[in-house]
């Protein structure tokens, strides 16, 4: 489907506000727009929020990783090969383990 232009007035304020906060979120204003637009559509209402701030999950989820870092049980690794290595390694670690549970 081709795409077309609206154009609507808004504060020049509220633009702006608008603008560092979708750039905050990771999006363009563009993006923004679409993205209400479609979610109306589709859901047939007005969509109700996209925030900065975070939920309790992600507050928690944040804590217990913060937690676990702490405590030095989470692995650092300097490369995304490197951590692949290691995740193969425990996979067959543990496919070793159940064969010899059995």
């Amino acid at each position: 489907m081709a795409d077309t232009t609206i154009t609507f007035r808004v504060d020049e304020q509220a633009k702006q506000n608008f603008d560092k906060l979708c750039s905050a979120i990771g999006l363009t204003m563009s993006t923004a727009f679409n993205l209400i637009v479609n979610t109306a559509i589709r859901e047939q209402r007005i969509p109700a929020k996209l925030s900065l701030n975070p939920n309790l999950a992600t507050i928690e989820a944040i804590q217990e990783l913060d937690k676990r870092e702490k405590s030095e049980t989470l692995k650092h690794f300097s490369s995304v090969a490197e951590m692949n290595t290691a995740m193969d390694f425990e996979d067959k670690s543990e496919d070793d383990e159940d064969y010899e549970n059995t």
